[in-house]
């Protein structure tokens, strides 16, 4: 019998970096923060710890930059779904629907990413808007319709809340003659 050799093929290093925070996000979705290290990452992604160096000077820089990348690749998909919308509740219905379809998928590394103290300062501003829904959608498991038609509802009636106060505080004032 002849044996086949594995065949080694030679990765970009884009790739390589790529597969590596694939392997971090994995790891940090299982396990959390807490449990990660590079080490345990080289094993898990069957290179050493020197090589994941070699590509994340520090653990620091690497969720860092898994971090930005999820945001990122979010980012993305809303602004995709934005494109065929229509009206500005279709708009905020699909950025939504993106949002609460993405925490189903890749919350609970993203809560755990968000919540490490040394990455607070790369937590996303603009992820407060629907972070309550996403965090109930993760932590109580409901249903994910239910949710988005709640945040959708409340983002609208912000909106328009927003809109009659500024049309008001626009309106000139009446002054009633002093007798």
């Amino acid at each position: 019998m002849t044996e086949l050799k594995k065949i080694r093929t030679r990765l970009s290093p884009e790739v390589r970096k790529h597969l590596l925070l694939d392997r971090a996000a994995d790891l940090v979705a299982a396990e959390g923060v807490s449990a990660f290290n590079m080490e345990r990452l080289g094993k898990e992604a069957g290179v050493s710890k020197s090589f994941v160096y070699a590509y994340y000077p520090s653990m620091k820089e690497l969720l860092q930059t898994l971090l930005k990348r999820e945001y990122k690749r979010l980012r993305t998909l809303q602004n995709s779904a934005t494109e065929s919308a229509e009206t500005f509740e279709q708009l905020v219905r699909r950025v939504t629907t993106i949002y609460l379809t993405y925490m189903e998928q890749r919350g609970l590394m993203l809560e755990r990413l968000a919540a490490e103290p040394s990455l607070e300062d790369h937590v996303d501003p603009t992820e407060y808007s629907r972070a309550t829904a996403g965090h109930y959608l993760i932590k109580h498991q409901a249903n994910r319709q239910t949710i988005e038609d709640i945040t959708v509802t409340m983002i609208i009636g912000s909106v328009e809340a927003l809109k009659q106060k500024y049309e008001t505080a626009l309106k000139p004032l009446v002054r009633k003659p002093i007798i």
